[in-house]
């Protein structure tokens, strides 16, 4: 696991939490060694400075230079600020996670 943090002023401003996954091969899928993001995060107050674009760079050179061929993440659908900064940083939809109670 991978912990990185982003500091402002000398004070923790924000963190990733990154995990690597390797995928042997199954039916549906090649074999596949990827990270992904448990956590990221920016303090409120220190939102639309760049750090989230910064947080995320590094963290996907970080994974990229570790050998991932991607980065991963979930987000809640509601969530409409992540997913549109998500999208910014050139993420793209790959599944939709469903349920029924």
């Amino acid at each position: 696991m991978e912990i990185i943090v982003i500091a402002k002023d000398k004070k923790i401003v924000g963190y990733a939490m990154i995990r690597y996954i390797e995928i042997k091969s199954m039916d549906l899928l090649n074999d596949k060694f990827f990270a992904y993001i448990d956590e990221i995060c920016i303090k409120e107050s220190d939102r639309g400075q760049g750090l989230g674009r910064m947080l995320f760079d590094y963290s996907y050179d970080l994974v990229k230079s570790n050998g991932a061929e991607s980065l991963e993440l979930g987000v809640w659908s509601f969530n409409e600020g992540a997913i549109g900064f998500y999208r910014a940083m050139g993420m793209v939809e790959k599944n939709i996670r469903m349920e029924k109670k």
